[in-house]
This record gives C-alpha cells, sequence and structure tokens, in this order.
C-alpha cells in the first residue's frame, strides 16, 4: 500500500490562482507547523526556530488567527556590501534581495523570459507543489503569503547557451520571507540554472521557499542548488518538479549553512520516457541541523530515477536523508536506483537515514542503500604510512569522499567556491 501517495498536480490547474491561494490559507491555518508526529517531520523539530523568531513564525495555529508579516524595520546592508559580481562562466544573473527580484543588478540572458512575481504571477503557479498533506502545510503557507519571487518562462526549442544564476540575497531588512519561483520550458528547452541563498553570518530570519518546476516534452533542466545561509538563519526550501515524455531533470543540492536547513524535492515523472538524477552533499557542524527529503513519483511506465547523496557530519551537528520511491501500478518498465552516505567525524554528531521504495508493479528494477560510519583507518594509516601528517591525511580522506558529488557541478567557478567552503571548514581538523 503507497503510504506516501500524492495525487498528479495536474488537475489543481482547473482551479484559479486565487482559488489555489484561498485554499493553501485554509489549510496552513488548520495544520500549522508540522511536528514530529508526521513520518515526513519525525527527526526535524521547528521548536528552536519558533523560539529564535517568535513574534514571526506562530507556535501554534488555530483557524482565525492572522499570519504575522516577516518585514521589519531593521537597516539593510549597504548595496555595495551585497555581492553581485557574476560567476565566471554564467551568462545570466538574477539578484534577489530579500526575494525581491532587482532588475537594476540583474542581467538577463536572450531567449530567457523573466518575470516578477511582485508584480504579475503566471496562473500555472501553484499547479505544482502539492498541499493537500499535512506534510505540506508550509508549502500551503507559502501560496497563501508569497508576494515575491520570479517566473523564469523559456520557449520551444530554446536552448540557453550556458548557466544562469539565481542569487537570493538576505540583506537583513526582513525577518522572514515567502519566496516563490517557476521555472517553465516548453518542449525541447533546455536550461542549465544554479540557485544560490546567501546571508552575512550572525543573521537570523526564516526562508520558506518554493520552487514549481514544470518540464514539457524533450525538456531539460539542470538545476543546482547552493545553501549557505548564516548559521543563524532558518532555511525551509521545497523543489516540486512536473515532468513530460522524454523530459530530464538533474539537481545538485549543497547544504552548508543554516542553524535548521531542509532541502525538500518532489518529482512527478508523469509520462514515459521522462527521467531524473538527483544528488546531494551536506556538511554540518556547531549544532547545525540539515535535513534533506525526497519523493520521487513514477506515475508513468519506462521512467528512470537516480538519487545519490552524501553527507559529512561534525561536532553535534544533525544530518537527515529521507529519500522516497513509489512506482505506481501502471507504471511498468521502470528502473531506480537511490543512495546515501554518511561520514561522522565525531562522536557527537547524529545522521537519520531512511531510503525507501514502495513498489506496486513486477516488472522494474529497484535497489537502495545506506551507508553510516567513520574514517576508514586502513586508508588512514596508509597514507601516515607514505609521511602524511594526520590532520592532513583526514582532510584528503574527507574530501576524497565529498568530491563524487562535489564533481558533478558542471560549473568550475562554483565547484571551486564549494571545494574552497570545505577546505574552511576542515582546516581546524
Amino acid at each position: 500500500m503507497m503510504l506516501h501517495i500524492a495525487k498528479d498536480p495536474q488537475p489543481a490547474a482547473l482551479a484559479t490562482l486565487v482559488e489555489r491561494r484561498a485554499v493553501g490559507q485554509q489549510r496552513w491555518l488548520a495544520a500549522g507547523l508540522p511536528t514530529g508526529r508526521l513520518e515526513s517531520w519525525k527527526h526535524t523539530s521547528l521548536r528552536p526556530m519558533t523560539r529564535a523568531m517568535d513574534g514571526v513564525v506562530p507556535r501554534d495555529v488555530v483557524p482565525g488567527d492572522v499570519v504575522p508579516s516577516g518585514e521589519t524595520t531593521d537597516a539593510a546592508m549597504p548595496a555595495t556590501q551585497l555581492d553581485v559580481t557574476p560567476l565566471e562562466g554564467t551568462v545570466g544573473t538574477l539578484v534577489l534581495i530579500n526575494g525581491r527580484l532587482n532588475l537594476a543588478l540583474s542581467v538577463v540572458p536572450e531567449g530567457l523570459s523573466v518575470v516578477d512575481l511582485s508584480l504579475s504571477t503566471p496562473d500555472t503557479v501553484g499547479t505544482i507543489a502539492p498541499i493537500d498533506r499535512l506534510e505540506d502545510a508550509l508549502s500551503a503557507r507559502n501560496l497563501a503569503d508569497f508576494d515575491r519571487g520570479v517566473a523564469l518562462l523559456l520557449d520551444a526549442n530554446v536552448v540557453i547557451a550556458g548557466p544562469v544564476e539565481l542569487r537570493y540575497l538576505h540583506d537583513g531588512a526582513a525577518r522572514a520571507t515567502e519566496s516563490r519561483s517557476l521555472i517553465q520550458l516548453a518542449h525541447h528547452a533546455e536550461l542549465s540554472l544554479v540557485e544560490r541563498h546567501l546571508s552575512p553570518d550572525g543573521g537570523v530570519h526564516l526562508c520558506n521557499h518554493v520552487v514549481e518546476v514544470d518540464l514539457a516534452a524533450g525538456a531539460t533542466l539542470r538545476h543546482t542548488q547552493v545553501q549557505h545561509q548564516s548559521e543563524a538563519a532558518f532555511h525551509l526550501a521545497k523543489v516540486a518538479v512536473r515532468q513530460a515524455r522524454d523530459s530530464r531533470y538533474e539537481a545538485q543540492v549543497a547544504q552548508f549553512g543554516a542553524a535548521i536547513g531542509r532541502s525538500d524535492i518532489e518529482v512527478f515523472l508523469a509520462e514515459p520516457g521522462a527521467s531524473c538524477q538527483l544528488d546531494g552533499f551536506y556538511h554540518g557542524h556547531g549544532a547545525q541541523h540539515l535535513d534533506n527529503h525526497s519523493a520521487i513519483h513514477h506515475l508513468a511506465g519506462n521512467t528512470t530515477s537516480g538519487e545519490h547523496y552524501k553527507g559529512v557530519l561534525d561536532d553535534s551537528a544533525t544530518g537527515i536523508f529521507r529519500g522516497n520511491v513509489l512506482i505506481y501500478p501502471n507504471a511498468s518498465g521502470c528502473a531506480t536506483v537511490q543512495l546515501n552516505r554518511n561520514l561522522l567525524l565525531s562522536d557527537r554528531a547524529t545522521v537519520h537515514t531512511k531510503p525507501q521504495l514502495e513498489i506496486d508493479n513486477d516488472d522494474v528494477t529497484a535497489s537502495h542503500g545506506a551507508t553510516v560510519g567513520q574514517l576508514d583507518d586502513d586508508a588512514l594509516f596508509y597514507l601516515r604510512s607514505r609521511g602524511i601528517p594526520t590532520e592532513e591525511a583526514r582532510r584528503l580522506l574527507i574530501f576524497a569522499f565529498a568530491g563524487e558529488i562535489v564533481a558533478k557541478v558542471t560549473l568550475p567557478a562554483l565547484q571551486q567556491q564549494l571545494r574552497d567552503e570545505l577546505t574552511q571548514r576542515l582546516a581546524g581538523l
């Protein structure tokens, strides 16, 4: 029996956006913040967030409550301190400050249509990310309340020549933001997108962010997401993807920042030939709590999926991987592979891992697995016997472990930034 069923979201398109937002508000007020009573939130408590964000995030929500605004009168960082330097190798950069698009600081590549969601909202917004289940309460809240974000629209057969960056900068002027993105690619369109969320050290804020991806037949999206918020911030992100025939979605997720960071990806392989590959890396230190959650729905036959996540946890950090692959009764000829590997560098670090398959069809090829361990003593001894100091040997082994995922980031400048970040974090080992 399927435990995580979410219907194909396409029927939601029958309602108007105004109606969908009203339904989202009703469901948020009825459900409130998710708690550990839900399986998908079993190991992630939002109580530290509600304490830190008192007055912004309601602790107890009952029908009739008003969700308070996240805007504050805090002084924003001067514009000169915001890093808007384009990443080398990109062909365009869209800068969003506290979730609002700033076209004056942006460079839009030819062929890409950009819509500022604070000014206009396409009718397809809210038709992909589910809001029906209790676990979807934050997506429902976002749909009801978002007032900022961006839509990227690509016409049929248009291929953007290089990566485009969505750079989300949080400057301290808003304690909480409900931001949203829509990425819509017509048939045989192709886009490489780098999405980065950055904020200054020490900043306390909440970002509840939802991305909806709509891929028509034969479309391809390569989607790199980097979460590097302040380690005092809270970042809750949902990505929902709907794929038509022969479309391809590739995700690379890197989590480094936030006190509590959650990356939730849900993919609907709706027609034959659709495929997706989800890869991720997370490194937590201090008391960070990094949650990685995914669900892949094989709604049609002859669809394929893959998933490979790696985590490195140090100090008292907690890492979570929960991946669920669902293969439906009529989805014959499907194939899926799922793997999660974790490296614990401290006796106080914790990881919870649960790769999961729910299969209601006999004609499938499927495998999954998970590992949790420490650095290999034999490998460490081998490196030390070759004259490499212990600390350097440890760093080399950790880099070897993480490098497989980091290497999948195809933009060299960003790949180097991720390697530099890992180097800095491991310097104290």
